[in-house]
């Protein structure tokens, strides 16, 4: 988490960064899914093997992205989504006089999250509080520096979305349609 005197303000924008997929957390919940009996049997089938080496990459790092984004933009909040979803993540850097909003759809979701909620019956709600469903990083700024941001991002390789915005309010992030 990046925070401190950041100046995060009403009518700032939020950008964000793909993850690799689960980055380390949910773990014990997919564990559930997968074999409820833990059995032996299921951990050797072929497809499930497969499904452990999606879920075992590695998490991303994103110092290079963000070291080239601090040269070109004032980057007033970063926070990296980890154990608690992008919720808990993203309003640990949030001043008490504001809220961000999150547009669901505004990026695209791996196919992984998708899975984990339809086979363990992970209600939406629950995977945002659990996962990082698909953004690793998230980044504050100013709503004019999404243009050169997106564009910076995308030069070191990333794969940047515009994902939300910050409003009025007392702290608390929001997950809405987009």
């Amino acid at each position: 988490i990046i925070d401190g005197p950041s100046g995060i303000e009403e009518g700032d924008s939020i950008i964000a960064l793909a993850s690799s997929g689960l980055h380390s957390n949910g773990y014990s919940l997919v564990r559930k899914i997968l074999f409820p009996e833990r059995s032996r049997e299921a951990e050797r089938n072929k497809r499930d093997r497969d499904l452990l080496e999606i879920l075992l990459k590695p998490t991303r790092i994103y110092v290079r992205a963000v070291s080239r984004l601090k040269k070109e933009v004032r980057i007033k909040g970063i926070a990296h989504i980890t154990g608690g979803g992008i919720p808990d993540n993203l309003s640990r850097i949030l001043p008490p006089d504001v809220d961000a909003e999150i547009y669901k759809g505004s990026w695209p979701a791996h196919d992984i999250f998708q899975w984990i909620s339809q086979r363990g019956g992970v209600e939406e709600e629950e995977m945002f509080r659990v996962f990082n469903m698909g953004l690793g990083l998230v980044i504050l700024l100013d709503s004019d520096d999404v243009d050169r941001s997106l564009e910076v991002l995308k030069e070191v390789g990333e794969k940047p979305f515009l994902v939300g915005r910050i409003l009025s309010g007392q702290g608390r992030v929001r997950v809405v349609e987009g």
